[in-house]
């Protein structure tokens, strides 16, 4: 049995600066169509939407998450039509949990004894309050994203994407060393700065998001044969325990990474990257 894993599209209505996926919805129909020919269950953890970004810093984000889905609506058809799937929600997405009665977490049985646990990964870091009721910095921060995509769109092409390019240099300076002080360069302290914003009013800093969904992973892992995924933090980690417990978070899905998706096999127990570029 296969399973694909995938989260953080943040997927907006095509065109606008709302939107990091990049692909419009015939190219995702096409996605999705071969994906249902070769895997066994396809596993969307969050974030596939993105309805907090706006020109403007006040909007009401069920109305945002609703236009959204208006011009996705193939998409989401697809989605749901899917032979077998599951779909939960993320913070950037949260409205879906009503509007299309998408659940927060699951549980499923998987082939050969295993057991998928999937949550996006927010709620651990602070309650969904958090996310739903986000304070004048925060929209003030997706407006100013939103304004900033509209301009790099303009003068560096269509593909221009803040969040991508953010989430692509944080990714380079955790792998260039981990355990640096994030305040010894121009460019560190810039990360240093972001991180915390990102942080603020969260019970967990970003820049500790690996080692808490890792904790949490091992909490979550029953006595043999579990695979745990989170997604959120836009960085993609395969860890292999004891015991046949396997690890995943799902990254981001998008241009920079070449749409790649880790693939789970319950045969092998493993898991392979693929690219869908």
């Amino acid at each position: 049995m296969n399973v694909l894993c995938t989260s953080d599209w943040h997927m907006g209505i095509y065109g606008d600066p709302g939107d990091a996926l990049k692909l419009n919805n015939s190219q995702v129909l096409d996605l999705l169509s071969r994906w249902e020919t070769e895997y066994d269950l396809i596993l969307f953890n969050g974030d596939i939407l993105e309805v907090l970004k706006s020109a403007r810093i006040k909007f009401s984000h069920s109305e945002q998450a609703q236009k959204v889905i208006d011009d996705r609506l193939p998409v989401i058809e697809k989605i749901m039509s899917l032979k077998n799937y599951r779909w939960i929600v993320g913070n950037h997405d949260y409205p879906l949990e009503e509007l299309l009665g998408l659940p927060q977490s699951l549980v499923v049985p998987l082939e050969n004894d295993y057991t998928l646990v999937a949550q996006h990964g927010h709620l651990l870091r602070a309650p969904i309050e958090h996310y739903s009721q986000y304070a004048w910095h925060f929209h003030l921060m997706y407006c100013l994203s939103w304004w900033v995509d509209r301009i790099g769109m303009k003068l560096s092409g269509e593909q221009f994407c803040l969040d991508a390019m953010i989430a692509q240099s944080l990714n380079e300076w955790r792998l260039a060393n981990p355990h640096r002080n994030p305040s010894r360069t121009a460019k560190d302290r810039i990360v240093r700065l972001f991180m915390s914003y990102a942080s603020l009013n969260s019970d967990v800093n970003y820049a500790s998001l690996d080692d808490l969904f890792q904790k949490k992973a091992q909490q979550l892992f029953s006595q043999r044969n579990t695979l745990v995924t989170f997604g959120h933090s836009h960085h993609r980690q395969i860890q292999y325990f004891e015991n046949n417990n396997v690890y995943v978070n799902t990254g981001s899905f998008s241009y920079h990474t070449g749409y790649s998706t880790p693939i789970f096999s319950t045969d092998e127990g493993r898991i392979t990257v693929v690219k869908n570029q």
